[in-house]
């Protein structure tokens, strides 16, 4: 089984700005890689509770895995994930058809 993935940044302040970088799954050239992606959260007036408020709620989508890659799903990748997740394929038995 796959580690779990679980990302918990520290947010930090950039000019006027409040920013969080977290890790973002990208397909190049057919293959899953991660990139790296600087979210911006809130302005710099706001207090450091606030936004570590804010960033916990962008936060939970990503560690929960809510977030997809979209339309550059490999198919081989989202088979075998249906697979795993939903049931495992095969024959249902048939019945014996009463005429």
């Amino acid at each position: 089984m796959a580690k779990r993935r679980f990302q918990n940044p520290e947010p930090e302040m950039v000019g006027n700005f409040w920013y969080v970088r977290i890790w973002h799954d990208v397909f190049v050239e057919g293959e899953r890689t991660r990139k790296r992606q600087r979210v911006k959260l809130a302005p710099a007036s706001m207090p450091d509770r606030e936004v570590k408020k804010i960033a916990a709620e962008i936060l939970r989508s990503v560690n929960q895995g809510l977030v997809t890659v979209g339309s550059a799903v490999n198919f081989s990748e989202y088979v075998c994930q249906g697979r795993s997740k939903n049931r495992p394929m095969g024959r249902r038995k048939s019945r014996p058809v009463e005429v």
